[in-house]
């Protein structure tokens, strides 16, 4: 048998991580859609806990191929994680690696059936005091910084400043301004 994680094996340590990094200190979304809707984005891996092969991190010679390729030896983390803990298993011993997939579970099964938090911990709505009043699309732009985001930031402050102006020109185009005589 090999020491590797079957396909079904990687997908339950995915679900199960709700495809987020389990690295308490990263916790990046690890799987995202394709621009071809058949498809998706997956960044994140099924990472061995004690290594699979010899002179791999963490590898225990004790431990059959069969131990190393369950469930219970893995983690999901994505793949910058992956490899920091794959490079440096003095700083990421298995306990810590354990330790980790419980809290991240723990706190994943914790939050199953209610509202998602924004997806940024450290935007805290104090920090979007300042754009009350503002359409949301505004805060959206902020939380998800896509491609070109500021460009369209800067966008659609000028759209919500700018409306009375618009709408002030299209009256006056549409004849509902009269001259003084």
């Amino acid at each position: 048998m090999s020491p590797d994680f079957s396909p079904k094996t990687i997908d339950i340590l995915a679900k199960r991580a709700a495809f987020y990094c389990s690295n308490p200190n990263c916790k990046v979304a690890t799987v995202a859609p394709n621009s071809n809707s058949n498809k998706t984005v997956i960044i994140g891996e099924a990472a061995h806990i004690y290594g699979a092969r010899p002179n791999s991190a963490r590898f225990k010679h004790q431990m059959t191929d069969h131990a190393r390729s369950e469930i219970t030896n893995g983690v999901w983390l994505c793949r910058n994680c992956h490899k920091k803990v794959d490079r440096d298993e003095t700083k990421y011993p298995p306990e810590t690696l354990f330790k980790w997939r419980e809290q991240h579970e723990t706190s994943i099964e914790n939050q199953l059936g209610k509202a998602p938090l924004l997806s940024n911990d450290h935007l805290s709505d104090s920090t979007f005091s300042i754009l009350k009043g503002y359409p949301p699309i505004i805060k959206r732009i902020i939380i998800d910084k896509p491609v070109g985001w500021e460009f369209r930031l800067t966008a659609e402050f000028m759209r919500h400043f700018n409306t009375p102006y618009f709408r002030q020109l299209d009256d006056l185009r549409s004849g509902l301004y009269t001259r003084t005589t």
